[in-house]
């Protein structure tokens, strides 16, 4: 009988160590569930999936874990205070648009999407990045930017665009004046509005296109190489000492 009693005892305590185990589970949970995602990783999730499209990313290690930070993603890279500061995810087999969720990443300074299925507007929430220093979409399928991109809060340094389809730049991008790397090559441009404002530009690549080269490129005190492969040029000033290729 006692023995029968004590086993009983067991059974009894073992069931309620498993129900107690069992709802700090579901508390852990429901309070997971419940609290407000971290608008960095709202931004990212919302990013992989416009990315996503018709598509298996080669790599996406770690991505949309739910138990793990999302500075352990593949291709992000966060400060010491776990905010994202880089994203870089070349040739990675991304597909689809670029999300306008990406404003969300305040202390963003590199994005490398370049050489992947990415296509349509480049959206004007990215001017919101002003920790923005380099941006790089090359070899992807943008036909434009948005036309309310604001450019005023950008302080780009490099700005890589070659390899798409876009007609025309914005007068924005071409009046930042920290910019110093911008390469628009293998594009299908027609038209060049005033390079005048471009003070910090150093190295200019425009080869590849469908203008004529305007007479305020030569105004460019600080540039130190520039690239006209396979342009119908106006003329060349030989005064202008530059580097060609």
């Amino acid at each position: 009988v006692v023995s029968t009693q004590s086993t009983g005892s067991l059974f009894v305590s073992s069931s309620m160590r498993f129900s107690v185990a069992f709802c700090f589970l579901l508390f852990f949970h429901e309070s997971w569930s419940s609290t407000p995602l971290d608008p960095e990783r709202e931004a990212l999730i919302r990013f992989f999936k416009a990315a996503s499209q018709n598509t298996v990313w080669r790599d996406s290690d770690q991505w949309l874990e739910p138990f793990l930070h999302q500075c352990s993603w593949y291709g992000v890279k966060c400060d010491s205070e776990n905010k994202v500061i880089e994203i870089n995810l070349p040739n990675n087999r991304l597909q689809g648009t670029l999300a306008s969720s990406l404003s969300l990443l305040p202390r963003i300074e590199v994005i490398d999407l370049s050489d992947n299925a990415l296509f349509g507007e480049i959206p004007s929430s990215l001017a919101d990045l002003a920790s923005l220093k380099s941006l790089n979409l090359s070899y992807c399928a943008f036909n434009q930017f948005s036309p309310d991109f604001n450019f005023s809060n950008w302080n780009v340094v490099n700005v890589d665009l070659h390899g798409n389809i876009l007609d025309h730049l914005p007068s924005g991008l071409l009046s930042l004046r920290a910019l110093q790397v911008l390469n628009v090559s293998q594009n299908v441009l027609k038209f060049f509005p005033s390079f005048q404002n471009l003070s910090a530009i150093k190295v200019l690549d425009l080869s590849e296109n469908f203008f004529s080269i305007p007479s305020t490129l030569w105004t460019l005190q600080s540039l130190q190489e520039l690239y006209l492969d396979r342009l119908s040029l106006l003329s060349l000033s030989p005064s202008v000492s530059r580097t060609l290729r």
